[in-house]
């Protein structure tokens, strides 16, 4: 996986978790506008580490369509929630787990308690995000050894 993959993968999961942060309201019932708060800025990073997962470990492995791919993951996320998320139970086996600078990062930072719908939203639009940029050959499927 090249630099650019990490980097793509990590900036959707922040966008996801933007855009999580952002509609949240209105997957709760509630008709007000979204308020960023102070911990906004960790949330980004946790998204940003879950793109990383997704990215690594996911897209290239899970068949089917970015939609499919997505909900898989957040299933499966939502589902390790209680052991601290799938980053946790991996762990060192990650891929980014052997950069130095991002592994230091992401380290310390606990996953935000999501409900299911939370992480259904999250994972489609980090799939949906991850999927969306088109590869060397141009098409959109991914391709593990770019």
């Amino acid at each position: 996986m090249t630099f650019t993959r990490l980097l793509r993968a990590g900036a959707a999961g922040a966008a996801a978790a933007l855009l999580l942060d952002l509609v949240k309201p209105l997957l709760a019932g509630r008709a007000e506008l979204p308020a960023l708060d102070r911990d906004a800025g960790t949330r980004l990073l946790v998204g940003a580490g879950q793109g990383l997962l997704y990215g690594t470990v996911v897209e290239p492995r899970v068949p089917g369509p970015p939609l499919l791919k997505g909900a898989v993951f957040a299933l499966a996320e939502y589902l390790a929630d209680p052991a601290g998320g799938l980053s946790h139970i991996l762990g060192v086996h990650l891929p980014h787990s052997r950069l130095p600078v991002v592994s230091d990062l992401l380290e310390d930072l606990e996953p935000h308690d999501r409900e299911v719908l939370e992480h259904l939203a999250f994972g489609v639009t980090l799939a949906v995000l991850c999927g969306a940029a088109p590869s060397r050959n141009g098409s959109t499927d991914f391709d593990p050894d770019d």
